[in-house]
């Protein structure tokens, strides 16, 4: 018999919006954009703030929108996360930015 070659090639996710270092107004609504790409296909793409699930996007262009919190001179991290059709995962550089 022949085995199928499965996919082992995770996806690459990227923070597009906001950049790192970026001030973000606090109680504003700031929408997140992300890219990612995959040699077979991406499924989606998932938004997190500090660590927890905010979003999830099923199509490109990867966007979500995220009410920041009340709290002035905090600092929030960004991640996007994207996962292929064979359930790879791949992960962005965290992306910092601070309310003010």
């Amino acid at each position: 018999t022949v085995n199928p070659v499965s996919d082992t090639t995770p996806p690459t996710a990227s923070i597009t919006a906001p950049l790192n270092g970026a001030v973000v107004i606090a109680k504003s609504t700031v929408t997140l954009t992300a890219t990612a790409a995959d040699n077979v296909g991406v499924t989606q793409v998932q938004f997190f703030i500090n660590g927890s699930l905010r979003s999830t996007d099923l199509t490109a262009p990867y966007t979500a929108s995220w009410k920041v919190p009340a709290a002035k001179n905090k600092t929030y991290q960004i991640q996007a996360i994207a996962t292929d059709k064979a359930g790879n995962v791949g992960r962005s550089a965290i992306v910092n930015v601070t309310a003010r």
